[in-house]
């Protein structure tokens, strides 16, 4: 799931492309055995893209409830958001949005209303159930939502408690080259106006202001297909803004041209090179286009009404960006698991399209965003609770396929498939008590609605290297770092068990390096580089060949990221059923909180600079799904 493309480079080497930007190589001892394995991963990424149910998520959830039916990871969403941090007994997207209620007091005005008119999704399978709309009974929602693409009507998504100004978001009108109208949606346009109008002494005209994430040029072809954008005779009081982001397409390539940079050698021409890939362009784009959003809203007392062509990529990183800039009740751990689950996953961003191997609709539009919510914490850093880490967790986890958070289209698809009880759900990474790696250390919390205004000039923006290249490994090794040499050698016949304290827990040791915990393997079973060193537990152990014998690694960032993995040979009785190792993840480097066991005899054996996973799954040679 998490490979891009896999190249067959000179001196019978592998290059395997991850889709989030590193790129791994390994090279093989002849040209067959190259062509070998490189069939291999295009078949298990051809199987994975026909069939879900192949996922890593449903054999990770499956396993970890046989091996430890009591492991956090095993708490749904609904238990870990609803029970434990907003103690409400209901479904988890209704308490969600009671909390966003309760905090932003919409219905308290009397003007606002919690819709329950798309619940069952019987008028938009791409929405969430649950809505705030103007408490009038001027217009009819469902007639109303034919008119907008997908039946994604506008909806109401933050409010200003100062200004009491509000965020809409939706999809384009469906006006077509001969201006259709429809009354019923120029009524609730109206009456989100009219709602905010008077609350606010600063605001004149216009009454609303509609921001369209597209081009003037883009937004005209659309009339050609059905679409367009508001006729400001028809909605008065209104006014339109065009934002010129980029489509999807645009952001795929300028996204190829960023790997390919990062891979690159040529130090001379780096930098133009790097301009030339329009990457940072476009996220200055994206910062500008959100503070433009949240000064109209914060300072202007102006309500804003967001949308592109669909209205779930783009809508969904200005509205979700704006919040965070706005809220600062977002920029904390929870609030951003909550801004993710509703603005983006709720919402109905495609996921499943836009990280598949097969789509033509494949882009990194999320990561892209994540990568905007970098820039905010590199500049505004007192302002987050959480720091890069958690960033880097997510973006990794976005393609990795060992949790279910990211799967599926919508909503509704989630659901129905009922993935919150057949896999793990990401955010028990950082929901939990003792997620304290993830956390920002100067981080000052702030009751109060203090807005962001972030340098959006992309001369004054920073590459997100640990992202692209240093979260599995370094594309462009340093030269002077120092290289370690690993022996990983699984001997058939070799039986013994991981070593294990009087309770039978595993036995965590404390390396001398650096001040991260790791879980110790006996030397014969492996020895293993972390990308970002974490905790993790041995669930499930089988027996390697002993022809794999030496991998190269190199520890000199922070990642600790491998650098090449040498393979000796492979012999052909491999046994190639997926998933054979299944490990435990645990939050970046936490211990293995009150049942942390003491050192033991074994633990001297091993070697002090021994790290053994990826912070996205086990880093098995045998195994080629990994990230890398």
């Amino acid at each position: 799931m998490a490979v891009s493309r896999v190249d067959i480079l000179e001196s019978s080497t592998l290059r395997i492309t991850a889709k989030f930007g590193p790129v791994r190589k390994i090279k093989f001892i002849d040209l067959d055995l190259t062509l070998e394995w490189s069939n291999k991963i295009k078949e298990a990424i051809q199987s994975l893209s026909e069939s879900n149910d192949k996922l890593f998520a449903y054999d990770f959830h499956d396993e970890l409830k046989i091996q430890r039916h009591d492991q956090y990871f095993l708490v749904t969403p609904f238990e870990k958001l609803v029970r434990d941090r907003l103690k409400e007994n209901m479904n988890l997207e209704e308490a969600l949005i009671r909390n966003e209620n309760k905090r932003l007091q919409f219905t308290e005005t009397g003007k606002w209303k919690l819709s329950e008119a798309n619940i069952n999704f019987k008028i938009c399978s791409s929405y969430p159930q649950y809505h705030f709309l103007p408490n009038s009974s001027d217009f009819d929602l469902e007639k109303l939502a034919q008119h907008r693409s997908h039946n994604r009507f506008p909806s109401v998504v933050w409010r200003s408690k100062q200004t009491r100004a509000v965020l809409v978001r939706a999809a384009q009108p469906c006006i077509g080259l001969f201006h259709y109208r429809n009354e019923d949606d120029e009524k609730l346009v109206k009456a989100i106006a009219s709602c905010c109008k008077g609350e606010s002494p600063k605001r004149t005209f216009p009454e609303l202001l509609i921001i369209d994430c597209r081009t003037t040029h883009a937004a005209m072809f659309n009339r050609m297909r059905g679409g367009g954008t508001e006729h400001m005779y028809y909605y008065s009081g209104c006014d339109i803004k065009h934002m010129d982001l980029p489509n999807i397409y645009k952001v795929q390539d300028s996204f190829n041209k960023l790997v390919a940079c990062l891979a690159s050698n040529n130090s001379q021409n780096w930098l133009s090179e790097l301009d030339g890939t329009s990457w940072l362009q476009y996220i200055g784009q994206i910062l500008s286009s959100s503070y433009l959003i949240a000064h109209y809203i914060t300072k202007d007392g102006l309500p804003v009404m967001v949308h592109c062509t669909d209205g779930w990529d783009r809508t969904s990183q200005l509205c979700s960006l704006a919040k965070l800039m706005m809220d600062p009740f977002y920029r904390t751990i929870f609030g951003f698991v909550l801004l993710i689950e509703r603005e983006w996953l709720e919402f109905g961003h495609k996921f499943a399209d836009r990280s598949s191997n097969n789509s033509s609709e494949r882009s990194p539009v999320f990561l892209q965003w994540l990568d905007c919510v970098y820039q905010l914490l590199c500049q505004f850093p007192e302002h987050f609770e959480f720091n890069e880490q958690l960033l880097i967790k997510i973006g990794t986890h976005l393609y990795s396929g060992q949790f279910g958070t990211f799967l599926c289209n919508t909503e509704q698809d989630r659901l129905e498939q009922g993935l919150s009880n057949r896999t793990c759900s990401l955010w028990n990474l950082f929901l939990d008590n003792s997620c304290w790696p993830v956390f920002n250390q100067s981080y000052q919390k702030s009751d109060s609605e203090h807005c962001l205004f972030p340098e959006t000039h992309y001369g004054r923006l920073k590459l997100w290297t640990n992202m692209y290249s240093k979260s599995l490994q370094i594309c462009r090794p340093d030269p002077d770092c120092e290289e370690l040499e690993f022996t990983n050698f699984f001997p058939p016949e070799a039986s013994s068990p991981v070593p294990r304290d009087s309770e039978g827990d595993a036995v965590v040791i404390k390396s001398q390096s650096a001040t991260n915990s790791f879980e110790a393997l006996p030397k014969q079973y492996i020895e293993q580089e972390s990308a970002a060193p974490i905790s993790g537990e041995f669930l499930n152990q089988r027996h390697l060949s002993e022809d794999i014998e030496i991998g190269r690694f190199s520890p000199c960032d922070q990642t600790d990221a491998p650098r090449e993995v040498s393979f000796m040979s492979v012999p052909s009785e491999y046994d190639t059923t997926p998933h054979a190792l299944y490990v435990q993840q645990l939050p970046f480097n936490e211990p293995l909180g009150p049942r942390q066991p003491s050192l033991s005899a074994p633990v001297q054996s091993l070697r002090e600079e021994i790290k053994m996973m990826s912070n996205v799954g086990f880093n098995c040679l045998r195994e080629f799904t990994i990230i890398s």
